[in-house]
């Protein structure tokens, strides 16, 4: 379940840039903005470019225009948020990251308001779990949360806030968030809905046999992208269909790789991953104990794409649309698998175990 990690203001200057420390520790950082104009060029964080989530929207019968922007698996600790404008009027903003996303924005949209009290925005989530969060402007009047609305964060002023749903939205569905303030003024609002790498109650089968989750290789929401290995002893030979279900919606990619001559009391063991939300180096890679005669496996995922030879072993299946396959080792002994991807920074998630050979 997505919660919230940490969220400031970042205050407001009359330049063309604006540069603030934030700590960050989620896994999705929101940064809104707002300038004289339309004028920001752009926002950084730890010198990664943000990404602007749809349109700038302009408060009514006024100059002021606000955005938001987002990054995915920001880099975690105290790193600059850089503000660009493109001449030097006022422009501010604030910032808040949250924890257990997956970095999919589901949809986004903006409203506005003209000598009104209140501002309100729907949205039609299509994934269960999402959360959703805004940001407020005004032209001089205090915003505040409204009916079924968390207030999160102050804006540089009482003028501007994120809102956001403060909690789970489940089932999917039309949410919306509320705004007051305490006169009547002209306000805009720009709101998105970010998903969940939510996927509980995972189960899989081979050829209607019933399939156990090894014991270490399920990364469960350590990253916002997931990878687990379940076993299957003794399915049944020939083509045979494999499924996997789980609770709430989510993307997924299933592959498959059988052996012969496993041990059928505990056919797979010592189980294994390794996550990055945001790994410094271009590969990702898990060793697996084992001993001569086993045999080791992997499955890797990544958000951007493993590039060829994709592995160190041996491919098996996949590589589904570049981001997902699923190896073997020579069977020597104790194994390192090594995914490479085409960046550094990038998204990833590994998961291995051993097949046990059977004793004869």
């Amino acid at each position: 379940m997505i919660t919230v990690d940490t969220s400031a203001s970042l205050g407001a200057v009359v330049a063309s840039s604006l540069t603030v420390s934030y700590t960050n520790n989620g896994n999705i950082l929101f940064v809104p903005v707002f300038s004289v104009g339309d004028t920001i060029t752009g926002v950084t964080y730890n010198g990664v470019a943000m990404t602007k989530i749809g349109s700038s929207v302009t408060v009514p019968s006024n100059t002021v225009s606000i955005a938001i922007y987002a990054l995915a698996n920001p880099a975690t600790g105290a790193h600059n948020i850089v503000i660009s404008s493109s001449s030097s009027v006022v422009i501010g903003g604030a910032a808040v990251s949250y924890n257990n996303s997956n970095g999919v924005i589901d949809v986004s949209g903006s409203s506005t308001e003209t000598a009104g009290t209140s501002l309100s925005k729907a949205l039609t989530t299509t994934v269960p779990d999402d959360w959703t969060m805004t940001y407020v402007c005004t032209d001089g009047f205090t915003v505040s949360a409204g009916s079924g609305t968390t207030f999160r964060q102050a804006g540089d002023g009482a003028n501007r806030a994120i809102l956001d749903s403060g909690g789970s939205i489940n089932p999917a569905g039309s949410n919306t968030l509320n705004a007051s303030f305490n006169g009547p003024g002209n306000a805009a609002m720009i709101m998105v809905a970010m998903s969940a790498n939510n996927a509980t109650n995972v189960t899989a089968s081979l050829g209607g046999v019933s399939g156990t989750l090894i014991p270490g290789t399920n990364s469960g929401t350590t990253a916002t992208i997931r990878t687990l290995i379940f076993q299957v002893i003794n399915p049944p030979s020939g083509s045979q269909t494999a499924t996997v279900s789980w609770t709430n919606s989510m993307n997924a990619d299933v592959g498959v790789i059988t052996v012969s001559g496993a041990d059928q009391t505990t056919p797979c063991t010592n189980g294994t991953f390794a996550v990055d939300n945001a790994d410094p180096l271009a590969t990702e890679s898990v060793t697996i104990i084992s001993n001569p005669g086993d045999l080791t496996a992997s499955v890797g995922l990544t958000l951007n794409q493993w590039v060829t030879p994709f592995t160190n072993q041996t491919l098996k299946w996949g590589v589904d649309s570049s981001v997902v396959g699923g190896d073997i080792g020579p069977g020597t002994g104790t194994t390192t698998h090594t995914w490479t991807d085409q960046w550094p920074n990038g998204t990833h998630s590994v998961s291995g175990a051993n097949f046990k050979s059977a004793a004869f």
